[in-house]
């Protein structure tokens, strides 16, 4: 049997038991909210603050460098270009030149300026037999001169199938008169050849034909020579020959019934027309036989009727 305290003892534990029981079951008290006459002001209830992203790291600024906004850094030009100016090619310089390189060269352009001249000053005597107009030049027709001699030619101072070499046109200057473009040669006609009253001339007293030619070969303009035996004009330089007259020429059948001047061997002969004629010089004969030079049919170095 228990005693009276432990009765007691367990008595007040089931009550003990019974108040907590009650006390879980009941619904807890809605709190009133404070009365609006009461004048304490109640602080805030701060939220919790919860961050669902993660923060980014702070970039600091390099020291020494100012800190732009985001307006000034897209308005702003790059720094390069603002402190650092364009670069700009450098041109080598020329090599200095030595005063004997300075000399030399100063010395070579003299000696190209003298040449120049002096082409020029020979090229222009010969202006009017490579225009084909030394008729024109000449203001007067001129009695033709032995260029041996300095005499007046006349017909009967020529052979027959013979020759005489004459300066024409003659300017009185023996510089000038000594260029080769003004050398002629009056050939007399021997039998059986003849030529067209247009580009000859007839001796009064004996009817006998004369005729005239530049002296220049339109090959390469060298001086030919009239070779008496063939009757044909011929160039020693290259072997071309012409004819002086139209007629028979046994020896060299090319040769005949070809017109006066005509080349008709060697490399002048191989040349396109108007470049394979020697020019003529048309002549006057006087009562006495003398001979004059009056015109030159084509230019001297091109051709018959260039």
């Amino acid at each position: 049997m228990s005693s009276p305290e432990d009765e007691k003892k367990k008595t007040q534990a089931q009550q003990q038991k019974q108040e907590d029981s009650t006390t879980a079951t009941q619904p807890e008290e809605k709190t009133q909210p404070p009365s609006t006459s009461q004048s304490v002001p109640s602080a805030p209830i701060s939220k919790p603050v919860t961050s669902t992203s993660v923060a980014k790291p702070v970039t600091s600024t390099p020291i020494g460098r100012p800190t732009t906004s985001p307006v000034s850094a897209a308005v702003a030009k790059p720094a390069s270009t603002l402190t650092n100016p364009p670069i700009k090619p450098t041109v080598p310089q020329k090599p200095q030149e030595s005063k004997q390189d300075i000399s030399r060269r100063n010395f070579l352009k003299l000696v190209a300026i003298a040449g120049g001249v002096i082409m020029v000053g020979s090229f222009g005597q010969l202006f009017p037999f490579l225009q084909g107009s030394v008729g024109q030049a000449s203001a007067t027709t001129q009695v033709i001169q032995d260029i041996s001699t300095g005499a007046p030619i006349k017909t009967s101072d020529i052979p027959v199938n013979g020759f005489k070499i004459f300066i024409w046109p003659r300017t009185g200057n023996p510089a000038v008169d000594a260029d080769s473009f003004r050398q002629c040669v009056v050939i007399h006609l021997p039998p059986g050849l003849t030529a067209p009253s247009s580009v000859s001339a007839v001796d009064p007293a004996t009817n006998d034909i004369f005729i005239a030619f530049s002296r220049v070969c339109v090959h390469l303009w060298c001086l030919w020579n009239y070779i008496a035996a063939d009757k044909r004009m011929e160039c020693p330089c290259h072997g071309s020959q012409y004819v002086p007259g139209t007629g028979q020429y046994p020896s060299f059948p090319p040769a005949t019934d070809q017109p006066p001047g005509m080349a008709v061997a060697g490399p002048a002969s191989l040349q396109t027309p108007p470049n394979n004629m020697a020019p003529i010089v048309k002549l006057s004969i006087a009562s006495d036989g003398t001979i004059s030079a009056t015109q030159l049919i084509g230019q001297v170095g091109c051709g018959q009727k260039c």
